[in-house]
């Protein structure tokens, strides 16, 4: 089995054990020391996809598992959000995420992104293109980000958005739409055209709530990086992404970098 092979396996078990969560018993939620919420869905969901990867041989940082330090002395490490969106989890919003990528030497080679509640999979693999797997049709298509350079739409998280991002449709009027959604989803909807751009201006995302989406928009056609237009890296020794983070269609890199 394959590196790609086995995220697809992980993240399709853990959306199976989710789900049944979701739609069968009560959501069970405590708080976090980063006064974060988690549920039973979130760690019983690490603990399969942990079985899962664990079979690579190669380390893993999850959101749900207590840091290792010494995965920063490996050159490939799978990052790892069993349900990226809690909130949305919690709300039954059906737009939380399942997040897994692989990363070599500090930048993704691999990333697979599940949406349970919308039998959805995006995925991608370095200089191989993105792609949608819809599971209920059992279909799967290479997917490509937008090319309008006008009439742009935002997305902003549904939980997660401060004034700053808010107003960014009146700095840039280019952006005619604004659409509300959770998790990593927006990111896939970039990916897939639906959307153009995502900007977060906070330290309020960690590596593994972007670690899949930065190669799915990017092998998409997209941009997925600093907001100032640098690259993002991973596996680092802080997990936080302290500038925030920038999703767009390509085609506009150049205009929002300025910003």
């Amino acid at each position: 089995m394959n590196n790609l092979e086995l995220a697809l396996k992980a993240v399709k078990e853990a959306s199976t054990a989710i789900m049944d969560i979701y739609l069968n018993k009560k959501i069970e939620t405590t708080i976090k020391e980063d006064n974060s919420p988690v549920t039973q869905a979130d760690l019983l969901a690490d603990k399969i996809i942990a079985q899962n990867l664990s079979l690579s041989n190669y380390p893993i940082l999850s959101e749900e598992t207590v840091d290792n330090p010494t995965r920063l002395e490996h050159d490939y490490i799978w990052i790892v959000d069993p349900i990226d969106g809690t909130k949305d989890f919690i709300a039954r919003t059906d737009e939380f995420t399942v997040n897994v990528a692989l990363c070599y030497k500090q930048r993704i080679i691999l990333g697979v992104i599940a949406v349970p509640a919308k039998s959805l999979i995006y995925y991608a693999e370095k200089g191989k293109g993105s792609y949608k797997v819809n599971l209920k049709t059992n279909t799967t298509e290479r997917i490509f980000t937008n090319k309008s350079s006008d009439n742009l739409t935002i997305l902003f998280s549904n939980f997660h958005v401060s004034e700053t991002e808010l107003n960014l449709p009146k700095i840039f009027p280019i952006i005619k739409n604004i659409k509300r959604c959770g998790s990593a989803y927006k990111s896939c909807l970039i990916a897939e055209g639906e959307g153009h751009v995502y900007i977060k201006l906070s330290e309020g995302t960690k590596e593994w709530d972007v670690a899949p989406s930065s190669i799915i928009v990017s092998e998409a056609g997209g941009f997925f990086g600093l907001p100032n237009g640098d690259e993002l890296l991973f596996n680092k020794k802080d997990v936080y992404n302290h500038l925030g983070v920038m999703a767009l269609n390509y085609y506009n890199t150049n205009l929002f970098t300025k910003y």
